[in-house]
């Protein structure tokens, strides 16, 4: 996925290296110093670029569930929980995270989140 976004932006960069209309609006009338164009393109293409980190850590919190789920549907729920306190005990990672902060900054679900996922799989299966 990230070959493909960074392609993406070597595409948009080509294409916006070479609009004239994008040099003269700053003021560059007679020259296209490449640069410029880089930073131009920079700004452009931040506010899309954490669109795009916050939809693929949707989609690798996603596949982190399934993970989840498949592990308690093959029987080793309890166990899984284990292994996710021993981590959180080796981490010392802060158990009070915001949903929202983790669902933006983290492409993994917080050890907390996975935990209630699990109990709710569990329950689920019974």
């Amino acid at each position: 996925m990230g070959q493909i976004i960074m392609l993406a932006n070597f595409v948009l960069f080509a294409a916006l290296r070479n609009a004239p209309g994008l040099y003269e609006s700053f003021g560059f009338k007679d020259s296209k110093p490449a640069f410029i164009a880089f930073v131009l393109f920079q700004y452009i293409v931040s506010p899309v670029d954490e669109v795009i980190r916050y939809l693929t850590n949707l989609v690798s919190r996603r596949f982190e569930y399934q993970a989840d789920a498949f592990a308690v549907l093959q029987g080793k729920g309890q166990q899984l929980k284990e292994a996710l306190l021993k981590l959180e005990e080796t981490n010392k990672a802060s158990m009070n995270v915001d949903p929202y902060y983790s669902a933006y900054h983290y492409s993994h679900p917080h050890i907390t989140e996975r935990l209630a996922a699990v109990d709710a799989e569990l329950k689920k299966s019974r």
